[in-house]
């Protein structure tokens, strides 16, 4: 890479180089290029693709309950209420 390339790259990226930096990309970026390609030159055909599809591990309710249905148990076990309310006392 040449350093109009470099400059580019860094004005794409938003970055400011100093003239250091400009010399020394060039050959720190080439090196990455060759990473990159050793690892799409990998032979991944027999490597079969993971299936990551989402399953739900929660059981379903055998008998769901109805809006309000133990409302007046759960009120009668308070020891204090307010007009079908829970009253506690102040945490703030």
């Amino acid at each position: 890479m040449d350093k109009e390339q470099i400059l580019h790259l860094a004005k794409l990226a938003r970055l400011e180089l100093t003239e250091e930096e400009i010399d020394t990309f060039p050959g720190q970026l080439a090196d990455v290029l060759d990473f990159v390609k050793q690892v799409t030159d990998v032979d991944v055909s027999d490597v079969h693709a993971r299936d990551f599809s989402l399953i739900n591990v929660m059981r379903d309710d055998e008998k769901p309950f109805e809006a309000g249905e133990n409302r007046n148990a759960i009120l009668s076990e308070m020891s204090d209420t307010k007009d079908d309310y829970l009253k506690t006392k102040k945490i703030l």
